[in-house]
């Protein structure tokens, strides 16, 4: 039902400039010129978030350079192992470049297909104006919202709001591939939005439902059920065992939202 809600959730907010569009005529291009204006703007205030975070919280996340590690010798438990970089914006430096580079390259398309061949019918200037304002304002406004509370995220709220952006692009680029080929089959400039919208709302539901179950989607009972006969014990055992197998993996999450402490600081204390 979780998902269901996400779904529900991306479907409507998605709706909104659709029929905003629908409504006043607009073209598809403006639509499209819309998700990208979107996109730049997360590329500026997602990196002002991560700034901001690290000062207010010096988050050990913000360092992280090296993968975790598990050390399994001699049946011992594993013991996550942090390294944390020298520098204090190691993951803001390895957040832009990938996003910055799909977001230059889905300008490019929307350059091209929009504003040169008008592939998607003609823009007027003020559907350019609306779809700067609805598409810069949402993030913003958004962003201004989050201001009041970013200081008290853990690391991985902010890694899971800002590293959403990747995906999106990937799937905006997808979108507007497929999309063209829509277009040309069907004729209509509005194939390459419906194909968009449809990627658009699995992958945002997706990020969100990811987000209300905390990255973990639990064990299925019919899984559970399924393994517990395979090795022949009851359902309870294996729900207790995968328990056990979470709370492990949470001791790194524990060292990343902790507040970030150097060798000096650790031998004074």
């Amino acid at each position: 039902m979780s998902f269901a809600l996400s779904l529900l959730y991306a479907f409507l907010m998605l709706l909104l400039p659709l029929a905003e569009a629908i409504y006043n005529q607009r073209s598809p291009g403006a639509l499209l010129y819309l998700y990208w204006v979107e996109s730049f703007a997360l590329l500026i205030l997602h990196p002002a978030r991560i700034v901001l975070h690290q000062m207010w919280t010096n988050a050990t996340g913000h360092r992280i350079s090296a993968g975790l590690t598990d050390d399994r010798s001699k049946r011992r438990k594993p013991t996550p192992k942090v390294s944390p970089n020298a520098s204090r914006f190691t993951y803001l430096w390895s957040f832009i470049p990938i996003v910055a580079l799909f977001t230059v390259v889905h300008g490019l398309f929307i350059l091209l297909l929009v504003f040169v061949f008008e592939a998607l019918g003609p823009v007027n200037p003020k559907d350019i104006y609306a779809a700067t304002v609805w598409g810069a304002g949402v993030p913003i406004g958004a962003f201004i919202i989050d201001l009041l509370t970013l200081r008290r995220w853990p690391f991985t709220r902010l890694q899971n709001t800002v590293g959403s952006l990747g995906l999106r692009l990937i799937v905006t680029q997808f979108g507007i591939i497929f999309g063209m080929l829509a277009t040309a089959i069907t004729k209509s400039p509005w194939g390459v939005i419906a194909v968009f919208f449809v990627f658009r709302v699995l992958t945002d539901a997706l990020v969100d439902w990811g987000k209300r179950t905390k990255g973990r989607m639990g064990l299925p009972n019919w899984f559970a059920r399924m393994v517990a006969k395979k090795e022949n014990k009851t359902v309870e055992q294996v729900r207790a065992e995968f328990d056990i197998a979470m709370k492990t993996e949470a001791v790194p999450v524990d060292l990343l939202n902790a507040p970030f402490e150097s060798k000096t600081e650790k031998r004074n204390a």
